[in-house]
């Protein structure tokens, strides 16, 4: 970019505005961030946080992080476990319980979110800055966009922040060692570190598995076959030696749960519904897909330019691709187009205001010059609406959350199901050997399992009922028929369900299995607690099955 061309960028009053406008949005967010780490709901936007609390706690009890879900307490870590060691680490150095400081557990998950959120930022801006020269004005623009543009799967107690910080670093690094490979020299070290990042990414979440896919076949590509080697190797060798020491920790039951607990199926009704049926993904993700295709086959710039502009092109369209056939799984969401979300902001933002200026500067009297600077401007407007459109789904977010009716009624039933807990507890043995379990939705603001399944972490059973639930497809790794004698032998002491109706069966007989082996013990609030009476017992030959 030229020295006038950079003026001209840097004085114009729309880039200033938005500058501005972008700085107070970031402030705004980081505000409301901190805000939404204590608010005492305990799940936000359907995050579904207490599985990974549940996770962390027994982390943090000296209990293994992965156990064999085919027994009891038939639990599915469904993630990667790099974020249950930061946060439960950081919860030991705290000197924190896992059954007296569960609050504090989500505060830790939380503040981290936000860190990591910051980590990806900075990579954006770093992007922006030192591999496509864009101005400093305009960097900072998209560096604190990427922070307000989060979902609430990031900003919640989940893997999916610190994913993201290592995902986006790790295409970074790839563009510095591209801008030093365009050159007589070429820095190694940088695709090493690339490659290790991107590892780190997948043993942080499944998701990062596409980043070896993209690095590698854009290698290929280009045809820099030293490259692809490389990277080949170094994320193999790291691959291979961290899935040495994870199976070593936690034997077969490290892949039972990191490959069987994201196994839901595919649902094209779910993804219609949950997914395209989102205004944002019609509003921000859908229209921004349609302009990185524009430019990356459209114009085929991933064709020809500079290989960082190539190589940023290549993981526009693969991540969009990626999240899409990802968010295809049942209980999926938007969240997974975060990455894509970033990078293609990134690449229009360096395309269009590129293209203007250069135009602008050459022909700024023509129509073509003042065409692009028109494009140019309706580009920027609608990257403002969008921040605005974020920021509006975000303060509604935070007042449902802390402030609103919503709110009140989250608090009234997690009062309730303090209550019920405190009840379990006392009626528990002290020994590990009798059980609960909470056959509750996770969703419903009435009564679900939120911090039920927390505050009875050693006691409690199926604690991830969720991912059954959202299934499409009886799970392959679960032990069906040990639930159903945990049923039958009164290993389940309590079975704790709504009042209004739950449809979601774990067994085909559960209902009979329950109404034979099963009394109503007490009424709290919105929740109903069953208790194994073997006095009441009735022969039955009903067989058990999964759903």
């Amino acid at each position: 970019m030229s020295n006038n061309s950079r003026a001209l960028f840097s004085e114009s009053p729309l880039i200033n505005f938005s500058l501005l406008f972008t700085f107070c949005c970031f402030l705004f967010m980081l505000v409301m961030r901190i805000l939404l780490i204590f608010s005492p709901a305990a799940d936000l936007g359907g995050g579904v946080e207490q599985n990974v609390i549940y996770s962390i706690q027994m982390f943090l009890d000296n209990q293994p992080l992965y156990t064999n879900p085919h027994y009891l307490p038939f639990s599915i870590t469904q993630y990667t476990p790099l974020y249950y060691y930061v946060c439960g680490l950081t919860a030991k150095i705290l000197g924190l319980d896992p059954l007296q400081h569960i609050r504090e557990l989500y505060i830790i998950g939380r503040s981290w979110s936000i860190v990591f959120n910051l980590f990806s930022a900075a990579a954006i801006y770093f992007i922006s800055r030192r591999i496509f020269s864009i101005t400093q004005p305009v960097a900072y623009i998209l560096s604190f966009a990427s922070f307000v543009l989060v979902l609430l799967w990031d900003i919640a107690a989940r893997p999916d922040s610190l994913h993201d910080a290592f995902a986006l670093w790790s295409v970074y690094l790839v563009m510095l060692y591209l801008n030093t490979s365009e050159g007589a020299k070429q820095n190694a070290k940088l695709l090493i570190g690339a490659a290790l990042l991107a590892v780190a990414a997948i043993y942080t979440k499944q998701s990062g598995i596409q980043l070896p896919v993209l690095f590698i076949s854009f290698f290929l590509f280009i045809k820099d076959w030293r490259s692809a080697f490389l990277t080949a190797v170094v994320m193999g060798l790291a691959f291979a030696a961290l899935l040495v020491v994870f199976t070593g920790l936690y034997h077969e039951a490290f892949l039972m749960n990191v490959i069987g607990g994201v196994d839901n199926g595919i649902s094209l009704p779910y993804f219609k519904k949950f997914v395209m049926g989102k205004f944002l993904y019609k509003s921000e993700l859908l229209p921004l897909a349609l302009l990185v295709v524009y430019i990356s086959l459209g114009k085929m710039v991933v064709f020809k330019g500079r290989l960082p502009l190539r190589f940023l092109c290549c993981c526009c369209v693969g991540m969009f691709v990626f999240a899409t056939g990802t968010a295809l799984k049942q209980g999926s969401s938007i969240h997974y187009y975060f990455l894509f979300l970033n990078l293609a902001l990134v690449l229009l933002f360096y395309y269009f205001v590129n293209q203007a200026i250069s135009v602008h500067a050459q022909a700024s009297s023509t129509k073509k010059g003042a065409f692009a600077s028109f494009a140019t401007y309706g580009y920027v407007v609608y990257f403002l609406a969008l921040l605005a459109l974020n920021m509006l789904v975000q303060f509604r977010n935070v007042a449902d959350f802390r402030y609103g009716n919503a709110a009140q009624i989250r608090q009234e039933r997690d009062l309730a199901a303090a209550q019920v807990a405190t009840f379990l507890k006392n009626n528990l043995s002290n020994n590990s050997d009798e059980y609960v379990f909470a056959n509750l939705p996770i969703q419903e603001t009435t009564a679900n399992r939120s911090l039920i399944d927390n505050v009875l972490f050693r006691n409690c059973v199926i604690p991830q009922l969720d991912i059954f639930e959202s299934s499409t497809r009886p799970s392959k790794v679960l032990g069906y028929d040990n639930i159903e004698k945990c049923l039958r032998n009164g290993t389940i002491k309590f079975i704790v369900e709504p009042n209004t109706p739950y449809h979601f069966s774990i067994l085909q007989n559960f209902k009979e299995l329950k109404k034979h082996n099963y009394r109503l013990d007490k009424v709290i609030g919105p929740y109903r607690i069953f208790k194994y009476d073997h006095h009441s017992l009735q022969p039955t030959q009903i067989t058990g099955a999964a759903i």
